[in-house]
């Protein structure tokens, strides 16, 4: 729109004024599919991210119940994050891992050797070798 007279009419006025409001309103509408375009993006970025973490947690050998622990918007603190639950999943396995206990079998010659009976002892050794 160009200016080229010093004078307008109040007819002219309006029609200038409504052709900009249209204009305005054009760009409203532009401006409201772009947040929507926005909202979208930031939407896929989340769960893109999400997807990330969780693609991470299970090359790493975590379960997927643990993301609430691990999510963050940094993927260096996930990394952390993820390799301190690594280190305390390990502890719990060695800590509930079989632990065998010092238990031998009493056999005759140490029950001899105990009292000091040396002649159980010599039978009992002569018993093994013999057989």
């Amino acid at each position: 729109m160009e200016l080229t007279k010093d004078t307008y009419t109040k007819e002219e006025v309006l029609e200038m004024i409504q052709a900009l409001q249209q204009e305005v309103d054009q760009y409203k509408s532009q401006i409201q599919e772009f947040e929507q375009l926005k909202a979208q993006m930031g939407e896929l970025g989340r769960k893109n991210l999400e997807n990330e973490i969780k693609m991470y947690m299970i090359k790493q050998g975590l379960d997927e119940e643990m993301f609430d622990l691990v999510y963050s918007e940094d993927m260096e603190q996930v990394k952390t994050k993820v390799e301190k639950l690594k280190k305390l999943q390990k502890q719990q396995q060695i800590d509930q891992a079989y632990i065998p206990e010092n238990k031998v079998k009493d056999d005759i010659y140490a029950k001899a050797e105990q009292k000091g009976d040396v002649g159980t002892m010599l039978k009992a050794k002569f018993s093994k070798i013999l057989g």
